[in-house]
């Protein structure tokens, strides 16, 4: 009887670290010139399970390298520690205290665009599952939570739409009662998305880039140039929010957010979908329109996400709605964008939450290979650099108050799009023009290490660097809701190791070695 309850004892303390009883299947690697993809085919992808192990001393690690290696897993334990004599020279130090706590996640997520949707269609339906798991399972996958997903069309869809297009002039949007018949697809793909892979759970952010063309002042697509709205439709465009939420609960897809739209000051110069604000005129539509409309009906649950745009105006902006109406009073959140972090500093976002304690903080979109407002890259196969571009946002963001991530298009084409702009960029995972083959890039390794392991009502503490190499090292710890810490490093150097002693005053000591041009995850129990 002792055995069998030792052994029943090991089960669920496996089961406890979260690990799963499906081994994980390996990366299939492919060299491109600049770096390495994971090949999924019809018939084969990796995984990302994690191994079981049993003992509440162990730790686990998890290595990915500009050298090819994706999710390998290594294992230590920890040991007490007596005085803070060094073992190793030259040896770098990380402090990590569970007592210090920061702020929440709530989670992390990609986006659903047209783009994402013809692609999706035109793959198998083995290929859409690896797809489906590989980001919204956290068995096989990397545990995203979060969707994003226009209402009506964006820059990334074979042509522009929206709802209720005609007749024109309807303040009533009598043609707005059904999905659309481009939005027909997109359901059916989530539904099957949340079929395949069990999560049913998913906080869906909704957000519009452009009324109407018969809405806006001077009657075109673009926001660009003061393209505004027509301030005799501001309640027709808070009706339109919610009659989209109407047509969404009907086809059966629950929204957890809708956001006041999507780059409302940088509209104003790009060339594609969009709708152009000033602060004050934002902020009047939510006050008087958007938020009583949405206080008042069936949908009074759906949270108000605004902003929605790039940092370098975040605080101007919010500002100038704060002064003039009562519009944050009906907002839950602010998004924002990441195409000008390198031009400001991240102290911005300290600052926005500190002025306003009671709103979360998301990423709310984030790609990369951008040019400008029309971006002409399009996807670098096996970039090592946008993987550390995506690593060293992740890290700055999440230690500024950032509450969750929320990526750009989950799937491009080897052209980066389709875009009806041929406003082209990268995405984490590329299908190759026979819709044959995806190729999962070192951007998608990157996000695992954070999406998988810090879960939703995580909690950053405190990690501190010390000693040598500090300023080639990033960390971040957080303390997840299931009694586990994670801690996350990247050794930004090109050739040097690093010598890592790791103390954490309730669990004890250890070393490990941190390879350069590598990202590492630790997890143990508290």
């Amino acid at each position: 009887m002792e055995k069998i309850m030792k052994i029943l004892l090991l089960i669920c303390f496996a089961s406890a670290l979260g690990s799963s009883t499906e081994p994980s299947r390996p990366c299939r690697l492919r060299k491109f010139d600049a770096g390495y993809v994971c090949v999924c085919t019809n018939d084969y992808c990796d995984t990302l399970n994690l191994p079981e192990w049993s003992d509440a001393n162990e730790w686990m690690l998890v290595t990915s390298t500009e050298s090819g290696q994706r999710f390998n897993f290594s294992f230590g334990n920890f040991k007490r520690q007596h005085g803070n004599s060094a073992t190793i020279s030259n040896e770098t130090h990380c402090e990590i205290n569970q007592n210090v706590l920061h702020h929440e996640v709530l989670g992390f997520g990609g986006s659903i665009t047209g783009a994402v949707s013809y692609l999706l269609s035109k793959l198998s339906a083995n290929l859409r599952e690896c797809i489906y798991k590989s980001y919204y399972t956290n068995d096989d996958g990397m545990g995203y939570t979060l969707m994003r997903m226009p209402i009506g069309g964006c820059d990334f869809d074979l042509v522009p739409w929206t709802y209720n297009e005609t007749p024109e002039n309807d303040a009533h949007l009598s043609n707005f009662t059904e999905l659309h018949s481009k939005d027909v697809l997109r359901i059916n793909l989530i539904k099957q998305l949340m079929n395949v892979s069990r999560n049913f759970d998913i906080k869906i952010v909704g957000v519009t880039w452009s009324p109407p063309r018969w809405m806006k002042q001077k009657g075109e697509w673009p926001g660009k140039n003061d393209n505004r709205l027509k301030t005799e439709y501001y309640q027709t465009w808070a009706d339109y929010h919610l009659k989209w939420l109407d047509v969404m609960q009907n086809a059966g897809i629950p929204i957890w957010a809708i956001s006041t739209g999507n780059e409302p000051n940088f509209a104003h110069f790009t060339p594609f979908m969009g709708l152009n604000w000033r602060p004050r005129d934002q902020a009047k539509w939510i006050s008087q329109h958007l938020g009583p409309t949405l206080k008042n009906s069936k949908h009074a649950a759906v949270q108000i996400h605004t902003f929605d745009d790039n940092r370098d105006t975040l605080l101007a902006w919010l500002n100038e709605m704060n002064t003039s109406t009562d519009a944050l009073s009906y907002v839950s959140a602010i998004g924002v964008h990441g195409y000008f972090d390198k031009e400001t500093s991240p102290t911005i976002l300290d600052e926005t939450k500190a002025k306003f304690p009671d709103k979360s903080i998301l990423q709310s979109e984030m790609c990369f290979g951008v040019t400008g407002p029309l971006s002409t890259t399009g996807p670098i196969l096996g970039s090592w650099t946008h993987f550390e571009e995506l690593t060293n946002m992740l890290f700055e963001t999440l230690t500024h108050n950032v509450n969750g991530f929320l990526d750009w298009n989950i799937m491009l084409n080897m052209h980066g799009g389709p875009n009806y702009m041929n406003n082209v960029v990268d995405a984490m995972i590329i299908v190759n023009d026979e819709f044959t083959e995806i190729y999962k890039q070192p951007l998608f390794y990157a996000a695992a290490h954070f999406t998988k392991f810090i879960l939703p009502g995580s909690r950053r503490i405190q990690a501190i660097i010390s000693g040598d190499n500090v300023g080639d090292l990033s960390s971040l710890a957080f303390l997840r809701p299931d009694h586990k810490v994670a801690a996350i490093f990247y050794n930004k150097h090109e050739q040097n190791t690093i010598f890592l002693r790791i103390n954490d005053k309730r669990k004890g000591t250890f070393d490990i070695q941190i390879e350069p041009k590598s990202l590492y995850t630790l997890i143990y129990l508290i």
